[in-house]
């Protein structure tokens, strides 16, 4: 696995193309997994640097905005949010990805496409700690912490189109526009959801203050 994770770096083409000649799709999802534990450390981290964005609201005047603080800034909450959210979107825009990639007469398996896209989180594992260490030095360093994600983020992109180009022997632009439409399905989703989730909160919030 480890060689996997290194080749995603250094010769992503080469390591996407075995990885799902070979269906390692298992070994994908339990670097996602690995990843999201990064992640959701290194929100608790910045979290515990940096003030809530609702630290300056009254919790009589806004007991919603209080629960709905705690909650996030919670570890259990922040590592569950990352690991869950993660895993996720690893299977759900992964299986987007392969239906969209059949459209362009791709030719790979869901099995392959998944181990690619698992694979192509490798430089989380790099950009998570750099993150979390940058946010503890205040507002610059959370600044620089930003910045370090959104690098890693567009490294992350990058792979992640490699990676349906290589294991459904798709054209690049073909898989950039898989990869668009799979985000933007998943992101709508996921609004949707927070949406329903946050008015189920304010109802029940309200509920007990009757």
């Amino acid at each position: 696995m480890w060689e996997y994770i290194t080749g995603a770096i250094v010769a992503p083409l080469e390591t996407f193309r075995d990885a799902a000649q070979k269906r390692y799709w298992k070994q994908g999802l339990l670097l996602v997994v690995l990843v999201g534990l990064i992640k959701g450390s290194a929100g608790v981290i910045a979290a515990r640097s940096n003030p809530s964005p609702f630290s300056g609201l009254s919790a009589t005047e806004f007991p919603f905005l209080e629960t709905l603080r705690t909650m996030m800034q919670s570890p259990y909450y922040m590592l569950t949010n990352a690991l869950i959210s993660g895993v996720l979107f690893w299977f759900l825009a992964g299986a987007i990805c392969f239906g969209l990639s059949r459209l362009f007469r791709g030719e790979g398996t869901l099995g392959g496409l998944l181990a690619g896209f698992g694979f192509a989180s490798s430089p989380n594992l790099i950009g998570g700690p750099l993150a979390a260490l940058a946010s503890l030095l205040g507002s610059p360093g959370m600044l620089l912490s930003s910045m370090i994600s959104f690098g890693t983020g567009v490294w992350v992109f990058v792979l992640e189109i490699l990676s349906i180009r290589e294991s459904m022997g798709i054209s690049t632009g073909a898989a950039l526009v898989t990869i668009i439409i799979a985000f933007s399905a998943f992101f709508c989703a996921l609004i949707v959801l927070g949406l329903l989730l946050s008015l189920a909160a304010w109802f029940a919030a309200s509920g007990m203050g009757l």
